[in-house]
This record gives C-alpha cells, structure tokens and sequence, in this order.
C-alpha cells in the first residue's frame, strides 16, 4: 500500500510504467460506493497530475466519481491493462 502524507492515508496500488501515465488504484468489497469512500484516492490523484485512478468494485455499475474511474473488477482490470 502506498501512503500519502501526514495522515497515513494510503491507496492500495501505485503502477508505474515507462511513457506511459501513473495508475492509481483503490479495491473495495462492496457493491455499492459513495463518495467518501473514494475521498483518499481523489487526494492522490489531484497530487499526482497525469495520473489516471481506478476503484475496483464489487458492483455491476460503471461509474466515474470526481476523477475517480470505478468498475466492476473483472472489467477493471481490463480496462487498467489498456491505459496508454
């Protein structure tokens, strides 16, 4: 997990990778998100310009949150592989 700050707020995934932009990505249980539950990955997002975030989620919706991307996980991580 990678922290952020003094408040020892942490994201689950950072990938980095050579030319291309830096993948945030946080991975929830639920079926169903709220807004704060996302608060943590929208900070890192915002402090790591050029980055694109990911939620995956146990749910069935596609949804975007601020800038926060959440998919269901099977298709996450399709969707994380094709970022270029």
């Amino acid at each position: 997990m990678s922290q952020f700050g003094k408040d020892d707020a942490e994201i689950d995934l950072i990938i980095e990778r050579a030319g291309r932009p830096r993948i945030l990505v946080e991975i929830k249980s639920a079926t169903n998100l709220r807004p704060e539950d996302l608060s943590t990955l929208q900070k890192f997002a915002s402090s790591m310009k050029g980055s694109v975030a990911f939620c995956l989620y146990n749910g069935e919706l596609e949804l975007q949150v601020g800038s926060v991307i959440c998919l269901p996980w099977k298709e996450g991580i399709g969707a994380i592989m094709a970022v270029s």
